[in-house]
């Protein structure tokens, strides 16, 4: 894809977290991946999705495409509402070797909206 994710919040952290909890949380959602589906987007730990398949996951299911190219930070509010909004297919419907992929994109947003983070592309 040529592009990354990235969970977007000020360096003091957001709201709602201090950037050490967020780092922790992050860090957290990787030790879950590795431990529960056996991998992970490689950049999870960083607060950011890196490849392709994660990202086109997350996308499809908050039905809204990353545009790099007119990159913008979606607010933390948005964000929330974007996954209270989103349709994620069954995890027994992913096939297996997309599973990490598909919690990936799960976990990524799961700690940007429980920790007030936006989302942004670069």
């Amino acid at each position: 894809m040529g592009f990354d994710v990235d969970a977007y919040y000020p360096d003091a952290g957001s709201e709602i977290s201090s950037k050490e909890t967020i780092e922790a949380a992050f860090a957290k959602a990787e030790t879950w991946l590795l431990e529960n589906v056996g991998g992970c987007d490689g950049f999870i730990s960083l607060g950011s999705l890196d490849s392709g398949p994660s990202i086109a996951f997350l996308e499809r299911a908050i039905g809204r495409k990353f545009k790099p190219s007119d990159p913008e930070i979606w607010p933390a509010d948005e964000v929330r509402q974007l996954a209270k909004n989103a349709h994620w297919p069954g995890p027994e419907s992913v096939p297996t070797d997309e599973r990490w992929a598909y919690w990936s994109a799960r976990k990524f947003l799961e700690v940007c909206v429980q920790h007030g983070l936006g989302i942004w592309t670069v």
